[in-house]
């Protein structure tokens, strides 16, 4: 009995091991790869599948008879197909089909870190002249941790033959390593929809209505960066597929929208499904809101200020890289959250888990991402507007009247085409002065005629709460709508008199650093 070792794939460093070597002249089995087209493997998939391997072997002697044999495969990156049982045995959905040889059959390999082998029966060696086909399929790999842009892949037919020839020989017939598969980021980071984002007070809320669904709060986009890369359960099947775990998938893709710093009295509302030229991704196992103004859209409430949104790619489309525009509809009553910085959003693959150094448990698996990109999305802030009265005195004989209105109050709901864009607040004013005879305290005194009810205005005199004074004063009111006149007057009963008014200035709420001020309505 001769033993002999022949490539199918050949390692290139095992290929150099063979230089200068004196081979023998009779060959007994030759082997040639097929052709592959190689896929695109996502540099954030875990278990990604590599490109069919076809192989023809050709036993040359006739009067050999094959037995037992061995195919391992070797990969350049770690291999992570399905591991699963039979009857309590181990197993893995890395399959070799035989076909053309003295027995036809299915062998399921063993992986050991970057190599599967596979053991096959009695009569898959070809006897006599005679072929064999081995294809090789489900084989998987974890392209998050691979040497980007390609993996390779190479392999040895270990096998054994009695009867002639009378010498033997080791063949090497692939030189190098072969690629399987280009590594390619196939996910973008969130984006937001140009002019999108829109921003909330605390008294006023996102709360909506039985007429009105609430404002749109921002659109997030999921960025499919390669075409085809967002892919179905049956996309995410093994080339061959024996139910119920041999190259079977668990679940299509995940598209995990994150929403963070989000108030814990609101409510997240987004689409149940979403379809883009073909694709369709859905929130799986949910139910829509039945009726009303939020009807069809799916609700989630946060935990710990984050809600996630899992969109499962349910049908696959055969067009080029897409953009899914996910608007996400922010829900609070008024006076229900407090000044916060912006929610955040970002987008990540899922079923997520660590880097995979052997067989996953479940198809498909994607790198955790544990410090994803976030976009800024809405931010909440005070209840407040600020007022700039450049220029008050109380000097010289000169006195300023001061007016502040609170404006949360209007009829425009009640004119058709006109709805309304206020809610009633109300609160006192607190006056700020900055200049020579300032009182004491400057800053917070309290507007002298108490609250400002909705739909009010309180006017008073400077020199009845900062006597003295000239420069100019910021008054701080808790409600927003709130505007402000001032009136200067010198001997205003006599001929002589002078008078100039003029409007107070809507400060930015809060003011741009580093900036003047800068108006702004409400």
């Amino acid at each position: 009995m001769s033993n002999f070792r022949t490539r199918i794939l050949g390692l290139a460093a095992m290929a150099t091991a063979f230089v200068g070597m004196s081979y023998g002249q009779n060959q007994v089995v030759t082997c040639v790869t097929g052709a592959q087209t190689n896929p695109t493997l996502r540099v954030e998939g875990q278990t990604e599948l590599l490109a069919t391997m076809v192989v023809t072997c050709t036993n040359n002697t006739a009067a050999s008879v094959a037995t037992t044999g061995t195919v391992f495969i070797q990969t350049s990156a770690a291999i992570t197909s399905k591991a699963f049982s039979v009857l309590g045995v181990p197993s893995n959905e890395a399959t070799l089909t035989v076909t053309g040889a003295g027995v036809n059959g299915v062998v399921q390999g063993v992986v050991s870190g970057n190599q599967v082998s596979f053991t096959l029966p009695v009569g898959a060696i070809p006897a006599g002249v005679a072929s064999a086909i081995f294809t090789i399929t489900n084989i998987r790999v974890n392209a998050s941790a691979a040497a980007a842009p390609q993996v390779t892949e190479s392999g040895i037919l270990s096998y054994n033959v009695t009867g002639p020839p009378a010498s033997s020989s080791n063949t090497a017939i692939a030189a190098s390593a072969q690629g399987a598969g280009f590594i390619l980021r196939s996910l973008g980071p969130a984006t937001l929809t140009a002019g999108s984002v829109v921003n909330f007070v605390t008294c006023t809320g996102n709360p909506g209505s039985a007429v009105a669904a609430p404002t749109v709060s921002f659109i997030v986009n999921i960025n499919e960066l390669v075409s085809g890369a967002f892919l179905t359960q049956v996309g995410e099947q093994g080339q061959t597929v024996v139910a119920p775990n041999i190259g079977t998938a668990s679940s299509g893709d995940i598209l995990n929208v994150t929403v963070a710093n989000v108030p814990g009295s609101a409510t997240i509302y987004v689409p149940q499904a979403i379809t883009v030229n073909g694709t369709t991704l859905t929130i799986a196992n949910s139910t829509p809101v039945a009726s009303g103004p939020l009807a069809g859209l799916v609700g989630f409430t946060p935990s710990s200020g984050t809600v996630v949104v899992p969109y499962t790619v349910t049908v696959g489309g055969v067009f080029g890289a897409q953009t899914f525009p996910v608007p996400v509809t922010l829900q609070f009553a008024a006076n229900s959250a407090v000044a916060q910085g912006a929610v955040t959003a970002s987008v990540a693959y899922g079923p997520a888990a660590a880097t995979l150094t052997a067989p996953a448990t479940s198809i498909p698996t994607f790198l955790a991402i544990t410090t994803p990109v976030t976009v800024n999305t809405s931010v909440i802030s005070l209840c407040q507007t600020s007022l700039l009265f450049p220029f008050v005195t109380n000097q010289l004989g000169f006195d300023t009247g001061i007016v502040l209105a609170n404006t949360s109050a209007d009829n425009l709901g009640t004119i058709p085409g006109r709805p309304s864009s206020v809610s009633a607040q109300s609160g006192t004013c607190l006056l700020s002065f900055f200049g020579v005879g300032a009182p004491t305290p400057s800053v917070a005194v309290p507007d002298p005629q108490g609250s400002t009810a909705s739909g009010t205005t309180h006017a008073f005199l400077l020199s009845s709460v900062a006597a003295g004074f000239q420069g100019y004063a910021i008054a701080t009111c808790p409600f927003v709508y709130a505007h402000g006149f001032a009136f200067i007057e010198f001997n205003l009963t006599q001929n002589n008199g002078v008078v100039e008014g003029y409007l107070a200035e809507v400060l930015a709420n809060p003011r741009p650093a580093g900036a003047g001020p800068e108006a702004i309505t409400f």
